[in-house]
């Protein structure tokens, strides 16, 4: 693998994924002939040659003549598997995201280790999530204000190689050998040391957090569990700061079982929020925060709150609260969401403009808790009483 062009390195992929679904189907000649040609390309490389011998293996485990007996039915559905992917690649074309994810899990009933069919579901969700950016993306007015993702996505091969990494660090260590294996992963797939130094930490990170849930179900850590817990850090050197992390993760994800809504904050004074969010999350509401009109954007891409509260005033040039609240107000799913302002700006005018054009209510700064939480409980009660 090391040293081939872009065009070399598809073209032994693309082998080595027609000899996975030969080999699949108990094609094994017409597998080993793909295998020679992957090792025509590359005959260093070892999972070519690795692969070579477990079919090799599989065809002296063959009783004489076992080759030619009928398919079994599994085997007839592991054969539809390379039109379901043509199936996939149609449907994203059309972006119909639902019917491609229904056909990634078809293959993933027939194969549920068909980490192709994995990737391509990473895939899905990607694109679902770009095109939602960019419909998004036709609000904003300014280029400063885009809520595009990068244009490069996400490789899909990230997802198997997560898995592999999970598998890999479950007993807290890798060898020598599973060193090797992921680099020469790395090189197939083009994985790159910045993706697998990221994606490595998250799966230290993802295996902690599971091991604190599971410690602290019953509501005690035990002394063994603590012994655990500190010999995790230790192998995964996890910081003070990411344990911290960790637990306020757990603990947020304890409170928003019981919440009462979600609360979508846009303001860039903090002496402001830090008093509202405490009030809020007293009351057991659930907050996002966004200090400029561009990072609320960006926030309901993914979330969906029940309440937007926004400054009315900001930093930026011709920008203001209004600006955010026409183009809430120019997306359907927003539309029935509670919107209000705070500000010291009291002009009665403004105000009285503003609920003319379906502002449902103005908060005065210095905030007064009370009001603002009884003007939250009373939007939130019709939803409530659903």
């Amino acid at each position: 693998m090391y040293g081939l062009d872009n065009a070399a390195r598809e073209a032994l992929q693309k082998h080595l994924r027609n000899a996975d679904e030969l080999f699949r189907q108990k094609n094994y000649t017409s597998a080993l002939a793909e295998l020679d040609k992957a090792l025509a390309i590359d005959p260093r490389s070892s999972l070519a040659r690795t692969f070579r011998e477990r079919i090799n293996l599989a065809l002296k485990q063959l009783q004489p003549g076992a080759q030619s007996v009928g398919a079994s039915p599994h085997e007839d559905q592991a054969a539809q598997i390379p039109s379901l992917f043509r199936d996939i690649e149609g449907h994203l074309s059309r972006k119909d995201f639902h019917t491609a994810k229904t056909v990634a899990q078809q293959i993933l009933a027939i194969d549920s280790e068909n980490f192709y069919a994995k990737a391509y579901l990473d895939t899905i969700d990607q694109q679902q999530r770009q095109h939602i950016a960019e419909v998004a993306n036709t609000l904003q007015s300014a280029p400063a204000m885009s809520v595009l993702p990068p244009s490069d996505l996400p490789k899909g091969s990230l997802t198997m190689y997560r898995e592999m990494l999970k598998e890999f660090w479950f007993d807290g260590k890798i060898s020598s050998e599973e060193s090797r294996q992921l680099q020469e992963i790395r090189s197939l797939f083009g994985i790159t040391t910045a993706e697998h130094t990221m994606i490595e930490r998250e799966v230290k990170l993802q295996a902690y957090i599971d091991a604190l849930q599971i410690a602290w179900k019953d509501g005690v850590v035990t002394e063994n569990e603590q012994k655990v817990l500190q010999l995790m850090r230790q192998r995964f050197s996890i910081s003070a700061e990411e344990h911290l992390s960790a637990e306020m993760k757990i603990e947020e994800a304890r409170r928003s079982r019981s919440s009462k809504g979600t609360i979508l904050l846009v303001d860039g004074d903090m002496e402001t929020l830090t008093g509202l969010i405490a009030e809020l999350k007293r009351r057991n509401y659930e907050v996002l925060i966004a200090h400029y009109i561009e990072d609320a954007l960006n926030v309901l891409i993914t979330r969906t709150p029940d309440v937007i509260i926004s400054e009315l005033f900001f930093e930026q040039r011709g920008v203001d609260g209004f600006s955010l609240y026409s183009k809430i107000g120019e997306l359907p799913q927003f539309r029935d969401v509670p919107f209000f302002f705070m500000s010291s700006y009291s002009d009665e005018k403004v105000v009285r403009a503003g609920v003319r054009i379906g502002v449902d209510h103005f908060f005065r700064k210095p905030l007064d808790m009370k009001q603002v939480i009884t003007g939250i409980d009373a939007a939130l009660r019709p939803r409530r009483n659903i």
